[in-house]
């Protein structure tokens, strides 16, 4: 009998917790994540980046999602999206991607959490949108509203973070 994974990605602007949600997540319901790959990239490149290596990139995170599947355990949990990348590439180069919307189309998840502003920001080395977080927040629901995907928005402080991603992940999919 073949089990379904389901495919949740988190999702939203820099500095929500994704990426530590999604270890939280994998090691609650036992299962794996995918790192979002640009972030990995970038750290190793000193932050150099083009136009087209978003372009890389939003297809490397969709391979990496591939390969991992097989060894996920019901869900597989995914470290931001293509999304993301397509906001990245509006707020960076002024640009849109044909390229990006129709990897987007292809490539849907069957829940994304939209994780809230409502945790301090952290800087780092890759970060830069502090002050315009709200926005960023406000065009991944655009986003999300536009290509009518399934999401829900995600908030909490600390362990209460979790425990709602946990809520409405069993909920979604009673």
């Amino acid at each position: 009998m073949n089990i379904i994974i389901k495919k949740v990605v988190i999702t939203g602007p820099e500095s929500t917790g994704k990426s530590q949600l999604c270890e939280q997540l994998s090691y609650y319901y036992k299962t794996i994540y995918v790192d979002e790959f640009a972030r990995n990239f970038l750290i190793n490149s000193n932050n150099i980046y083009n136009k087209e290596d978003l372009i890389f990139f939003a297809n490397k995170q969709i391979e990496n999602e591939s390969k991992l599947i097989d060894e996920a355990n019901n869900y597989l949990f995914i470290d931001t999206d293509i999304i993301n990348i397509k906001i990245w590439m509006q707020e960076v180069f002024n640009e849109n991607s044909k390229e990006l919307n129709v990897l987007i189309k292809n490539n849907p998840y069957d829940l994304y959490l939209l994780a809230d502003i409502d945790i301090p920001w952290e800087p780092d080395l890759l970060r830069a949108n502090e002050h315009n977080r709200a926005e960023l927040y406000n065009r991944f629901e655009e986003e999300l509203n536009f290509y009518n995907l399934p999401y829900r928005k995600l908030s909490g402080i600390g362990n209460d973070r979790l425990k709602n991603a946990i809520k409405i992940i069993d909920s979604f999919f009673k």
